[in-house]
């Protein structure tokens, strides 16, 4: 029992070091989503959100992309690209930006080849699909919101 207590004491500071960088990524993320939100809910036209999201997600330095995509949004069941950052690349990140019963548009960030991305940075880019896609939902039609918006 006393080994057991010592070893737990030894691994004790590691333990807290990963538990400070895991909080410290997260409050990141939180950040950067926070920030896209804002963009999306002051920014009136639709060709300035792409380059707009991309600044708020390079600051934030989550993953390594290219600042070069594009925002495609479901309008009458056809996909139209409404905001565009130019330029060659590699690889893409393509997240559905989806509402609680659907999927309304895409957002695709331009990356080099040799990205890779981890279980962290999916879940992320989940969370900032669900985000963004309810907020454009919201500013879409303004007097409809949900309770999952919340």
């Amino acid at each position: 029992m006393a080994e057991k207590v010592k070893l737990e004491k030894q691994q004790a500071p590691h333990e807290v070091a990963r538990h400070r960088t895991e909080t410290g990524r997260s409050d990141v993320e939180l950040m950067a989503l926070h920030g896209v939100l804002s963009i999306i809910s002051r920014t009136t036209g639709m060709d300035r959100l792409m380059p707009e999201i991309l600044h708020t997600l390079a600051d934030a330095r989550i993953f390594p992309f290219e600042m070069k995509g594009t925002l495609s949004l479901l309008e009458n069941g056809v996909l139209r690209r409404v905001s565009c950052s130019r330029g060659t690349a590699h690889g893409h990140v393509i997240v559905p930006l989806k509402t609680t019963d659907r999927i309304v548009g895409v957002l695709s960030i331009y990356t080099s080849t040799d990205v890779a991305l981890n279980g962290s940075m999916i879940n992320f880019l989940n969370r900032l699909g669900t985000q963004v896609g309810i907020a454009i939902d919201n500013a879409r039609h303004p007097g409809k919101t949900t309770a999952s918006n919340y």
